[in-house]
């Protein structure tokens, strides 16, 4: 797994593909973490799983009364994005280089964001340590956001696109898919707020409606076609695909 960013890295250095090629899915990412801001507004956020802090850059810059901390465990990763903010300084936003996990996090969060960070982490009960770490680091009453993938929808996506003759989406041999046990978990430390499908529509129109024309046509995948950017426009609907933002508040003690 650490080498898979690490290339990434290499390969990218501190353009958004460095995360993940299809810069379209993290618009919509992004416009979910936006409106998390706007309702809850936060005082201090973590990113956790930062990368090489495109989107932490962002929305710093979007929202200068909030002070933002980005850490992720891949030093290259890590090296991007401080290199990226000393060409671009922002007063509220540091990157650490740092494993929850071993290393902890002291201070109360208001808010803790994990943008495909957790499904990143190898095994159920790693991924439980992991957010059992940034539980304690979020303050009473702040606010979790996870936005990961799940197991179940990209089961559910394929078989779909084998109904269609495409061939099924791989999932790479350096990611845990969310599960129902991972989500049990969770919900016993902390409080549910919300849960949604929040690219059902992007899933659909990309991954069945697009890669269908683009199998009949002969081409290749391009994650820049307009169809890409006009299905990241479209309101989510239904609860479809394996992308899935979960929110949830820190309870105070018993």
């Amino acid at each position: 797994m650490e080498e898979f960013w690490s290339e990434r890295v290499r390969r990218y250095a501190s353009d958004p593909r460095a995360n993940t090629a299809d810069v379209w899915l993290r618009e919509v990412e992004i416009r979910r973490i936006e409106a998390a801001i706007s309702e809850r507004q936060p005082r201090t956020v973590l990113d956790f799983g930062c990368a090489n802090g495109h989107s932490t850059l962002r929305l710093a810059s979007a929202h200068p009364e909030v002070d933002f901390l980005g850490i992720d465990i891949n030093e290259e990763m890590i090296g991007a994005a401080q290199r990226a903010l000393e060409e671009a300084p922002l007063p509220n936003v540091r990157f650490e280089r740092r494993d929850i996990v071993e290393d902890g996090l002291t201070g109360g969060f208001s808010m803790v964001l994990c943008v495909r960070a957790i499904q990143n982490v190898a095994g159920v009960e790693a991924q439980m340590a992991v957010i059992d770490a940034l539980t304690a680091a979020c303050e009473v009453g702040g606010l979790v956001l996870l936005i990961e993938s799940y197991l179940a929808g990209y089961e559910e996506l394929n078989r779909d696109r084998t109904s269609l003759g495409l061939s099924p989406l791989p999932i790479h041999e350096h990611l845990t898919l969310l599960t129902p046990s991972f989500d049990a978990h969770v919900r016993r430390r902390l409080t549910l707020v919300s849960d949604e499908a929040l690219a059902s529509s992007y899933y659909l129109i990309t991954r069945l409606v697009y890669s269908f024309m683009a199998k009949e046509a002969g081409e290749a995948i391009d994650y820049d076609h307009p169809l890409h950017r006009v299905a990241a426009l479209v309101p989510p609907i239904g609860d479809y695909g394996p992308l899935r933002a979960v929110a949830y508040e820190r309870r105070g003690p018993a």
